[in-house]
């Protein structure tokens, strides 16, 4: 029997804007993607990326992000037309169970949610606020920062322990940390205090240490913290200079991290960058997902070896599409991975010590919305999409121990597997590959969605 691995790399939208945000893998192993597409949008797929329902909910801007409940439900997170914070929860087929609209002291949206150790919900409004909420959806208490004459965004949330990290951005330069008691403290990049620092993903490792992903000037940074992060201490900080943001980052099976975020060369279309670090952010390896299309990473979840990636994108109308990838810790088997050279270096953080004044309201109506039924078209970026470099033609020839592999193409991924699945050799496509093998047998060969059967050793 071959034992052959397979992912997807697949697009989906209609004849409008659709836009993703948000990526979940449910307890029943199901895919849940939110965004906005004329409205709220929500979207349920397999673990395989075939739909098995789409929503779209009228009266909305967006929905941001979403949660597994308790019982085996889902509250999604939002904003509404009239610009307050939603909330509804809804059921595995996607109908609403209740609704909620906050109205947090102006402009307000709900941009993620987690569940906390006490059972209730925290979200964080993207307009420097929080709401706190019961399972039925009570308000228990909202609170906006209201310190600062210049713009302050959250755009990063994770459950610590029980309570909750948040992270933003003051002023468009400097990076805010919100501990559990909504202190805030501001840092800076110590040789450059008027750097743009925009913190998106905060994740918390197994020895309670935390992680935070970012952009800084326009190239991605991670940082850990130690596990003491009230007060902050610095465990370390690097800058990647292949990348223009990092939107990602989980630790792996074998104890090291895989990160994802975007980047744009000279002349050339934004695109995604994943690589894998060590435990001191020294990079492993680095790839990029290579395509025509401007592409924009949002959300992305590891679960069970996979990582599952979102994106959206311009497609060949100029409308935008998004799309979603699945691939392993170690991007075997998937199409259009290129090798990249990510350099990178260290970098040191400056403590501010503010003062804070906070909005405290419990503001709260029910909106008008509706939930439809939505289509999607979707396609394969590794297959049916015509602008994808995804190529086909080669040829192979074999003498004796040898195997040759003919191809007009570079850095095309091929496999070449044993009888039993095993994973014997991989490598990427150069125009004349010679590969030598150490003994006979019957081999797989394997090249995007062409397989071929191979007799080594033969006379």
């Amino acid at each position: 029997m071959i034992l052959l691995t397979f992912h997807f790399i697949n697009g989906y939208g209609d004849n409008v804007d659709n836009y993703a945000y948000s990526i979940s893998i449910t307890s029943a192993n199901e895919i849940i993607v939110v965004g906005k597409d004329g409205g709220g949008m929500i979207t349920k797929m397999d673990l395989n990326g075939n739909i098995k329902w789409a929503k779209r909910v009228g009266g909305l801007y967006t929905i941001n992000d979403i949660v597994e409940t308790l019982d085996g439900k889902y509250i999604v997170v939002g904003q509404t037309d009239a610009g307050n914070i939603f909330i509804s929860k809804i059921d595995t087929n996607g109908i609403e169970i209740w609704k909620k609209s906050i109205y947090n002291g102006g402009l307000a949206s709900g941009y993620k949610i987690v569940k906390l150790g006490d059972g209730n919900y925290l979200i964080i409004d993207y307009f420097r606020g929080i709401a706190v909420i019961d399972e039925s959806g009570n308000v228990i208490k909202t609170r906006k920062e209201n310190t600062y004459s210049n713009t302050i965004f959250y755009t990063g949330l994770a459950r610590i322990e029980g309570s909750y990290l948040i992270a933003g951005n003051i002023s468009s330069q400097g990076m805010a940390i919100v501990h559990t008691d909504f202190s805030i403290d501001y840092f800076t990049k110590a040789d450059n205090p008027n750097a743009s620092i925009y913190p998106y993903f905060i994740f918390q490792d197994d020895d309670s240490s935390c992680i935070i992903t970012g952009s800084i000037n326009s190239q991605g940074f991670i940082i850990r913290l130690d596990k003491n992060i009230n007060p902050f201490q610095l465990k370390w900080a690097k800058i990647y200079n292949g990348t223009n943001n990092i939107k990602f980052i989980s630790k792996t099976s074998d104890g090291n991290y895989i990160a994802i975020g975007n980047y744009k060369p000279n002349n050339d279309s934004t695109q995604i960058v994943i690589f894998k670090t060590d435990t001191l952010g020294n990079v492993i390896f680095s790839k990029i997902f290579k395509s025509l299309h401007n592409k924009f990473i949002t959300s992305a979840i590891y679960k069970n070896g996979y990582v599952y990636v979102i994106s959206n994108f311009k497609n060949v109308n100029n409308n935008v599409d998004f799309l979603v990838m699945k691939i392993d810790e170690n991007l075997s088997g998937d199409c259009n991975f290129q090798n990249h050279n990510l350099t990178y270096s260290d970098f040191q953080l400056n403590r501010q010590a503010l003062t804070h004044s906070y909005n405290i309201s419990n503001s709260i109506s029910t909106p008008s919305t509706s939930i439809n039924d939505l289509n999607y078209n979707s396609y394969n970026f590794c297959t049916t999409h015509n602008l994808e470099s995804c190529h086909y033609n080669i040829s192979i020839s074999i003498s004796g121990y040898n195997l040759k592999i003919y191809s007009p193409y570079r850095n095309e991924m091929f496999y070449i597997y044993d009888v039993l699945g095993n994973l014997i050799k991989r490598g990427y496509l150069k125009e004349n590959n010679l590969i030598s093998f150490s003994k006979a047998g019957i081999y797989i060969l394997k090249v995007k969605d062409r397989t071929y059967k191979l007799f080594i050793g033969r006379r």
